[in-house]
């Protein structure tokens, strides 16, 4: 072939000159705020995770130590003023505190 047709060939095969796609770079930098927001949730899920796995144990622990404070003879039964029943009614307490709905996370999420 001759240099006049590669010209014209390479002329016609040329991609058309265009500017940056301004839509795939929106949706780039979203999608890179969107993981940053997971992955600070997910931190802060398993931080709360951890802490209130320590929380738990801390109170399994101390409950089985009021357990085996309890006198030998009890034959079972917590007694009203005792260690025990003091530790039971801080467990209720405790379940009851987290277990709450978490309304303001609810109508937060679905604001967005």
């Amino acid at each position: 072939m001759s240099d006049a047709t590669d010209l014209r060939l390479a002329a016609l095969l040329r991609h058309p000159e265009r500017g940056p796609d301004e839509a795939f770079v929106l949706r780039t930098r979203q999608a890179v705020l969107i993981e940053r927001r997971l992955v600070a949730a997910r931190r802060k899920a398993w931080t709360r995770f951890a802490f209130e796995m320590a929380a738990a144990g801390a109170a399994i622990a101390a409950f089985w130590l009021l357990a085996r404070l309890a006198p030998a003879d009890s034959d079972g039964v917590v007694g009203l003023f005792s260690p025990t029943a003091a530790g039971l009614v801080l467990l209720v307490l405790w379940l009851i505190v987290s277990l709450r709905p978490s309304g303001g996370a609810i109508a937060r999420s679905n604001a967005h």
